[in-house]
Parts: C-alpha cells; sequence; structure tokens
C-alpha cells in the first residue's frame, strides 16, 4: 500500500492547502485502491478540455487538481445561488468553471497586480517563497479568454 499512497502524492502535487489536499489524496489512493490502476483515466470531455486550457493560457495545477475544480463546478450547478472564484491569475481554472457550470453566474474576482509581500505564512512544503507581484496578469488577456462565457 505504501508505493500506492506515493504514487497518489505524486499525482496530486502541493499546490493546495492542507485539508483540501488531504481529501484530494483520499480520494485517488481510494479511487486506485478500488481500481487497481495506478493512473487515473478522465473521461475524454474533460481531458479535451484540460488540455485546450493548456493551450490557451497557464494553469497552476495538475490534471488531477483541475478535475476535481471541475467536477464541483458541475455538481454546484444544481445548487441555487451564484458561484466565484477569487485569485483568477490567468483565468484556466475559471475556463474548467465556465464550461461545468451550467446556467449559473460566475463572478471572478482578482487585483491582477499580483501577491502582496510574502511573510512566512507563505512558504510551500519545498521551502520556496511566494514573491511580491507573483501571479501578475493581464485583465484584458483573462476577458479574451472567456469572451464567450
Amino acid at each position: 500500500m505504501n508505493a500506492l499512497k506515493e504514487k497518489a502524492y505524486h499525482l496530486i502535487g502541493n499546490r493546495l492547502f492542507r485539508k483540501p489536499r488531504q481529501l484530494v489524496k483520499r480520494l485517488v489512493e481510494g479511487y486506485i485502491a478500488r481500481n487497481n490502476k495506478e493512473i487515473v483515466q478522465f473521461p475524454k470531455e474533460f481531458f479535451d478540455l484540460f488540455k485546450e486550457v493548456q493551450r490557451e493560457t497557464e494553469i497552476l495545477m495538475s490534471a488531477h487538481q483541475a478535475f476535481i475544480v471541475y467536477c464541483t463546478a458541475k455538481a454546484a450547478k444544481k445548487i441555487p445561488g451564484e458561484m466565484l472564484e477569487v485569485g483568477v491569475y490567468k483565468a484556466g481554472s475559471a475556463k474548467l468553471i465556465c464550461e461545468a457550470k451550467g446556467n449559473k453566474n460566475l463572478y471572478l474576482f482578482d487585483t491582477f497586480s499580483g501577491l502582496n509581500d510574502s511573510c512566512e505564512l507563505d512558504v510551500q512544503n519545498d521551502g520556496v517563497r511566494f514573491q511580491k507581484g507573483d501571479f501578475t496578469s493581464d485583465y484584458s488577456d483573462v476577458k479574451k479568454l472567456l469572451s464567450k462565457y
């Protein structure tokens, strides 16, 4: 089972916060254990969309993380209310959500000027710190990418 756990940790990456990361790890480990597979097979609909997003813009998540976002948005379209994303960057995840959300409104919030000064809370697992200005993006690029929605 340790080899399967190592595969799951490798597949997930380290870009999620602690509790969501633990949830995703459990989901992937469970899938691997139930299906005796080492690689998660994505539905063609999602995989084609993810590849399209990767060609069009920078997306800061793995395919596995993006699949969780996509499935969550798809499930949430059945719940009354609006959707929002805080921290848009270059709108890769926003495009995934737009494709999955149905007729719901999606509100996007970002300064587009990047991060503020970092502090000790901004240290990642590998010790790299986020820097002031990281994740700066251009509103007009985001608007163009999402123009059909």
